[in-house]
């Protein structure tokens, strides 16, 4: 094989790798045209943003059910069960216990929503809860 033959066959090599690398780019777009039009809204638009909220925000939730159960508070537990009875729906895989008790954490550490720790795994409301954040 001479020189030339070889310079043919690696610019042949050359045209089936480059064919195959804009057949496989050519796949991708499809599957980008197939997700822009899988994610598209009614009106053809990409929606934008986070879906609606439905109901009560957890943190809600947990201040009025506080605020109901008075002076002695709830455990962590009671709170959970009580969140699930005011008909609380979770929106992602995270259990309704495991949420409440971070929740109140949180609330208690930043003083929000008239909320304290007042023994181990214990909450009251401190004040009566009127949909505005304290602190």
């Amino acid at each position: 094989m001479n020189e030339k033959e070889k310079r043919r066959l690696w610019a042949a090599e050359q045209i089936e790798h480059h064919q195959a690398r804009i057949a496989e780019l050519r796949r991708f777009l499809r599957l980008l045209d197939a997700s822009d039009e899988a994610v598209a809204g009614a009106n053809g638009t990409a929606r934008r943003g986070r879906p609606a909220k439905q109901g009560k925000a957890l943190a809600d939730v947990i201040a009025e059910v506080l605020v109901e159960a008075g002076p002695h508070g709830m455990s962590v537990g009671e709170v959970a069960a009580a969140v699930t009875k005011a008909g609380y729906e979770p929106r992602g895989q995270t259990k309704v216990g495991t949420a409440v008790a971070s929740e109140l954490y949180r609330q208690a550490q930043r003083r929000q929503r008239g909320i304290v720790r007042i023994g181990d795994g214990r909450y009251r409301a401190v004040r009566v809860y009127q949909g505005q954040e304290g602190g």
